[in-house]
């Protein structure tokens, strides 16, 4: 099946009609103008209001503002409301970009938090409460004598998920059942009455599953299927008292239609809810439009993009160049050394707790400080690439060869390329193309005079940017839902089935879409096909086969299933099961080919980089603010900076996707440009590429930017394996099982590990009473899964038998429920190139010290703030006992901090939230950490825990040079952590070094 169209992406303003605008200089009176006065109010209701209030725009911030607007709207291919919209093109025999009888559609609907808001004010109205049906929360699964699932909260604007659990017993279970395909409260009462329940228990037993979240309300957000809007009047309209409720939905329908403004709109939909509903909506937009472009179709010729196909592929091997932590690779690892051949349930084994769970950051439990730090600052939420050293050489080496040749532009040759020929992996059976055409024309395209911004190249589907658009565009649903029934019949022994998961409702005004596959696996997600075509979580079971290929199967269906998701919805901070099935999409064919920098992306210039008529990225710089001379005028600054660094006239500055036309004979764009500046510090500068004549769109008033969509179809053959890479170390001393070193490895979540330490640490205390060791120390562990880590230094090996089996007795009864999974016996391997061969036989016992010390500490039920306390109290007292002056405390912490704070990615927010969670704690360090604070019960407490530590440390330390070096200590203090807190440790070293040193910096700043 060859794809026979491709979507173009066009900005509503032409380039050159922009251009025009910025040369009349008469911003104001644009801004007045219909369009542009909706397109602002679609985006912000209040920024509009500021603009009536200051039509001449006087205020310099609201002129910089608008500016902003005007080059988005001329500029920015992106789909946002009226400033962008799309429309479907054809391949034929000749390219044809001519759009000039262009007509703007845009859809209207209400923004998914509004409706959102209206399906939780009518699931808490009694009379409808009565009638709806309540089905299963699709997070639900069991485990052991347990159901799972995962509860939302919401506070203000916040949503949290938290793992709950309830009861696996026989009411519940057969509420559970009568609720799969849809209960009132009536009828789940009704059928454990019949059970032989009394009324009352049944009433508080259904409320309490629907208080608690194990039964959710069939009035929610549809992921997939008819509007969310009709959904909703479908449901209406099945239960007796939802009439009056469809008239009042149906008149808001009606307003999204009308040919009215979108400001008249707005305020007549406010009123109907206020009014009639007695819902207050804010003054935010509570509409969303999606534009649509209708008029002759355009076309691009079926030559143009067989020749641009074929200089892609060549470029297919830049794909193992880019790749990035592979978290299904290491999935696929932790469940093979677990499970081995076994299938089991997919929750179980992503269960955070008692599986192995999926990616690097738990997101459920109470760390409160830690969950903030991880929205703040986590590398992952940052997008920060993180590469390969073997991708660094390559790009330093290519950069040097083109450094060498004085090029302005960076040309890729094929040799470069072959490079990473040898890694190539299965390629997928469709994917999509993304970037813009450079020409002057349709015919000079056909006549191959062109150059191509390839933005990125990506699989396994051609389709995941197009599914939002399907809602308004017909023609474009049929292509891709005929595309994706003959993908099933091309691979009728799997199911493949698209996920619909909403967890918040803003998400939904990106990701709803009608129906893609016939079969939909929902994940909070509401799907509304009939019941037998959606696939539940608990249904899904999961094996890994020889260790090498996942396999995802329904129990109920016999097939395997593959999960797509065809949204551009960013899945990378989404809960694990989610992450998982999303990421599942790519084990067999994964393709994604951009361009990165690595580390060179700091560098002052970077050139353009470009494989035949193929730009993979355009020329930049680097400017910060230290580049800004006050002395000079911001005009004369523009000035200083293009002449120096060759800047062209047209420019943009770009964040993450965003990206900001500026036209630098402009006075605004240039004082745009200075203020963006002075509140980043830092701008990545690039060269803009889209100029009027390079421009092959014809438009209404002039030459248009655009951005094209394209799909192709491969041929698909047999799955290569990528090879694996092992890393070997050197070790210095082993001891075996049965030598003087008992070493265990105790496998289990969380929750356990405290019992788990309690129950080995008491056996530990009465084996050194008792003489059986000399010393015992235990660290955490997550690779590659979470465990403890116990070993006992024996003074005779003869006892080595006795303690295994106390151990054993110790921990079986914990086997026998699930709380542990695996005990292995190992062989201890010394870190004598760590700690040093001098060091190593006193850093055992210094462990021994802190680990006794975190033992009696484990005794405490500590939430989250007493457990930091206690944390900042031991890793100071550290310092103490090595002598350090309270000086250079100031310097070993900012240390510390820097070097944690820049692997978690150093940015802005991460140090906003540190700064924030300073000024809470800022009392509570004071009062543990100044040498005069007054003696409280928790200043006593933990002091006499950590004098004693000092005074058992002090005995070790007698035989080694006090003065060690910082790393040695850094290494005792991230030990000390990392049993301190049994999750997030990296998290919380980094909060103990923030706040020690800006406790020190500012106690010694008061003492001088």
């Amino acid at each position: 099946m060859e794809l026979d169209f491709y979507y173009l992406r066009t900005p509503t303003l032409s380039l050159q009609r922009l251009l025009d605008l910025l040369q009349e200089d008469d911003l104001p009176a644009y801004v007045q103008e219909n369009l542009m006065g909706e397109a602002i109010f679609l985006a912000s209701p209040t920024l509009y209001n500021e603009f009536l209030a200051d039509p001449t725009l006087s205020s310099k911030k609201l002129r910089q503002t608008a500016l902003k607007y005007v080059l988005r709207m001329g500029s920015r291919s992106t789909p946002f409301g009226l400033f962008a919209g799309c429309s479907l093109g054809q391949i034929a025999d000749r390219t044809d970009l001519n759009v000039s009888d262009r007509q703007l559609f845009c859809h209207y609907e209400l923004n998914m938090t509004v409706i959102w808001e209206l399906t939780h004010y009518l699931n808490q109205h009694s009379e409808i409460r009565s009638q709806i049906p309540y089905q299963v929360n699709s997070s639900l699964y069991s485990f052991g004598n347990q159901f799972r699932y995962l509860e939302l909260e919401k506070e203000h604007t916040q949503i949290r998920f938290f793992t709950s659990q309830i009861a696996n017993c026989h009411p519940i279970r057969w509420i559970l059942r009568k609720a799969r395909k849809g209960a009132t409260i009536a009828e789940l009462i009704h059928d454990l009455i019949g059970r032989g329940y009394p009324i009352d228990q049944a009433q508080a037993c259904v409320d309490q599953l629907i208080i608690d979240q194990v039964l959710v309300s069939q009035f929610v957000l549809n992921g997939t299927g008819v509007d969310p809007l009709q959904n909703l009047i479908g449901h209406l309209q099945s239960i007796p008292k939802g009439k009056p409720w469809v008239q009042l939905v149906r008149q808001v329908q009606v307003l999204l239609m009308r040919k009215d403004s979108v400001q008249k709109k707005h305020t007549a939909i406010q009123s109907i809810f206020k009014k009639e509903i007695g819902l207050s909506l804010p003054d935010a937009s509570i509409i969303q439009g999606n534009s649509l472009f209708t008029g002759k179709q355009h076309q691009l010729s079926r030559t143009l993009l067989t020749n641009l196909q074929k200089a892609i592929q060549k470029l297919f091997s830049l794909s193992n160049a880019f790749q990035q932590k592979d978290s299904l690779l290491l999935f696929k690892r932790k469940f093979y050394a677990r499970y081995e051949e076994r299938e089991i349930p997919l929750a179980l084994a992503l269960d955070a707790e008692s599986g192995i769970g999926y990616g690097d950051h738990p997101f459920m439990g109470d760390n409160l400080m830690i969950q903030t730090l991880i929205e703040a600052g986590d590398p992952v939420n940052q997008q920060q690439e993180i590469f390969s050293p073997e991708l660094d050489h390559w790009l330093r080496n290519v950069y040097n060869n083109w450094f060498a040749t004085g090029n302005s532009i960076l040309e890729l040759t094929d040799t470069d390329l072959n490079h990473w020929s040898d890694t190539s992996t299965q390629l997928p059976a469709s994917y999509y193309v993304f970037g813009y055409f450079l020409s002057s024309s349709s015919q000079a395209l056909d006549r191959g005079d062109y150059r191509f911004r390839c933005k990125f190249v990506a699989g396994p589907s051609a389709f995941p940017l197009l599914g939002r658009f399907c809602r308004v565009d017909q023609q474009l649903e049929q292509k891709i839902q005929n595309a994706f029934k003959q993908l099933q019949k091309n691979d009728p022994n799997r199911v493949y089935a698209e996920i619909v998961h909403i967890p918040i409702p803003a998400i939904g005004n990106v990701v709803q879409r009608p129906h893609m596959s016939e079969y939909e696996i929902s994940y909070l997600g509401h799907s509304t096909l009939p019941i037998e075509k959606q696939i539940s979580i608990d249904d899904l079971w999961i094996s890994i086969p020889k260790g090498e290929r996942v396999v995802l199967r329904s129990r109920r269906l016999g097939k395997e299933i593959v999960p797509r998701l065809t949204t551009a919805h960013n899945y990378q901070n989404g809960l694990p099961i989610y992450r998982f099935l999303c990421d599942l999409q790519q084990q067999e064919s994964e393709l994604s080919i951009y361009w990165h920098w690595g580390g060179l992306s700091n560098y002052r210039f970077l050139p353009r980089v470009q494989y035949r008529q193929i730009i993979l990225q355009e020329a930049r710089w680097r400017l910060t603010w230290s580049d800004y001379q006050a002395s000079l005028t911001e005009s004369e600054n523009v000035s200083v900076w293009r002449l120096e660094w060759k800047w062209p006239r047209f420019i943009s500055i770009a964040q993450a996707d965003q990206e900001l036309f500026l036209d630098l004979e402009h006075e605004g764009c240039q004082q745009l440009l200075i203020n963006t500046l002075r509140r980043l510090q830092v701008l990545q500068i690039f060269e803009w590429l889209r100029t009027p004549d390079q421009c092959p769109i014809d438009g209404p008033d002039g030459k248009l930017t655009h951005e094209v969509i394209l799909p192709f179809l491969h041929e698909q053959t047999k799955p290569m394996q990528r090879a694996s890479r092992l890393d070997h170390h050197g070790i210095a001393r082993n001891f075996i099982p049965g030598s003087e070193w008992l070493y265990l490895k105790v496998y289990c979540g969380t929750q356990a590990s405290r019992k788990i330490l309690l129950r080995l640490g008491k056996l530990a205390r009465i084996y050194i009473r008792s003489k059986k060791i000399s010393h015992w120390f235990f660290i955490r562990y997550q690779d590659p899964e979470p465990h403890l880590r116990f070993r006992f230094h024996l003074i005779s090996q003869a006892s080595y038998n006795d303690i295994l089996s106390d151990c054993q007795r110790q921990l079986q009864s914990m086997i026998n429920t699930d709380e542990i999974y695996r005990v292995q016996l190992d062989t201890y391997q010394r870190e004598i190139e760590r700690y040093g061969a001098e060091r190593i036989v006193v850093t055992e016992c210094l462990f021994w010290v802190d680990s006794d010390a975190v033992l009696t500490i484990a005794r405490d039920q500590l939430n989250e703030q007493m457990r930091l306390a206690v944390g900042l109290l031991g890793v100071d007292k550290y310092l103490d006992d090595f002598n350090y002056p309270l000086s250079a405390r100031v310097l070993f912490y900012q240390q510390g901090f820097q070097i944690i704070f820049d692997q978690q990615g150093s940015s802005v927010n991460l140090r906003k939230q540190l700064a924030i969670l300073y000024r809470q704690n800022q009392g509570l360090i004071e009062a543990l950490c100044a040498k005069e604070a007054p003696e409280s019960e928790l200043y006593s407490r933990y002091h006499k825990l950590f004098k004693k530590r000092s005074s058992r440390n002090k005995t070790y330390l007698n035989s080694i040079f006090v003065n060690q070096p910082q790393s040695y200590i850094s290494s005792l203090i991230h030990l000390y952590v990392n049993r301190l807190f049994d999750q997030h440790q990296i998290k919380y070293e980094l909060i103990i070094y923030h706040h020690l040193y800006r406790f020190y910096q500012s106690y010694t700043a008061q003492s001088n």
